[in-house]
């Protein structure tokens, strides 16, 4: 059975305007977001992606193996 995971970090960088970009005027306009929408479950993670999004997803285990 694998170990309980935790989610530890969960980081998106989405914008629905894919053709959003930074610039000098606007440097944060596509910047990564904590993701709300992870967790986990016996061996496995669930979140929900977003179009054209980049995600990290950080998990550790909540208990020694």
């Amino acid at each position: 059975m694998p170990p309980e995971q935790a989610v530890v970090e969960a980081v998106e960088l989405h914008h629905h305007d894919m053709q959003a970009v930074n610039t000098e005027h606007a440097p944060d306009r596509v910047a990564p977001q904590p993701h709300a929408e992870v967790h986990t479950g016996p061996g496995q993670l669930l979140a929900r992606l977003k179009p054209g999004s980049w995600n990290v997803f950080v998990v550790a285990p909540t208990s020694p193996q």
